[in-house]
This record gives C-alpha cells, structure tokens and sequence, in this order.
C-alpha cells in the first residue's frame, strides 16, 4: 500500500479524503455516497479493520470508482487514477494479491489463476504442508496467506 501511495499522482489527488469545501465542489457528496481514499484504507489497515485482503481491494477499488464516477472523462484527475491504478494493479500482480472481478469470471467458469487471500500477522514464512499453504511476508504492513492453485495452460 504504502509502495503504490509514494508517486506523484498518489499524493496529491488519492492519499487524502476529497475536501469538498476546499475545492469547492459542495455537490461531491451527493454524487459519492461512500468517499474513499488511499490514506483512508492504510490507516483502517493499521487499526485492524480488514480481516482480509479483499476487503483492502475493494476500497483501494472504491478511490478509483469514485473518481471516475465524480470526475469527466479524459480530466487530469481521471488521467491520474488510471496511472495509479495501473502501479497499484502492478503490485497486487507482484504480491500475488487477486481481486474477484466478475467481469473475468464470465459464464461461471473462473479462467485465471486465482489464489485466495487473507491477511496474516506472522512475521516468519511458514509452510503448512497439510494444508499447502504459504505464509509470506510483505513490505512494510502487509502478510498475506496465499493458497496457489494449478496455473492457467495458456493465456
């Protein structure tokens, strides 16, 4: 998280809650009803409040749906989100961190090579061999419990 929220475009349109006032856009909080944003989901994940990886996704997805759903298409903020979306997009890839997108997953039939996700609080890597569970450690805040399944034939 704090890899993603170290660029540029990171700090100065999603680290931060959006102050309606400040940018005088008072009709903000009519158009999004649950605001959302990076420094927001790091401190929840500091305090606890995700039980499991998932639920950091979706509200890291949540600060990239309000944006497009506030803002015009083709707007620098919009331009902004969708680059780091991109590195954010990038780093769950390389933590081996999936997000369930229904869109993929059309016909029922799940073509990707998905592995389910938890957040973990060992500090070691451990293998549970009965299990066939990896425990990994992540920079800085984030364990995450991966269970791998067969990889996809071909892409």
């Amino acid at each position: 998280l704090e890899e993603g929220m170290a660029s540029d475009l990171s700090q100065i349109y999603f680290n931060d809650p959006v102050d309606a006032v400040a940018l005088g856009i008072p009709e903000y909080y009519d158009v999004i009803k649950k605001p959302m944003d990076l420094g927001t989901c790091k401190a929840k994940l500091m305090r606890g409040e995700y039980a499991h990886a998932q639920e950091l996704l979706l509200d890291i997805q949540l600060v990239w749906s309000n944006c497009r759903l506030f803002n015009t298409p083709g707007s620098d903020v919009v331009e902004a989100c969708e680059d780091v979306e991109r590195v954010f997009k990038d780093l769950w890839r390389k933590y081996s961190l999936v997000l369930a997108d229904a869109n993929a997953n059309a016909g029922g039939k799940d073509k990707s090579n998905k592995a389910s996700t938890s957040l973990a609080t060992t500090k070691t890597n451990n293998t549970d061999s009965a299990k066939g569970t990896k425990k990994r450690k992540k920079p800085q805040v984030v364990e995450v419990e991966t269970v791998e399944e067969e990889e996809e034939e071909e892409e």
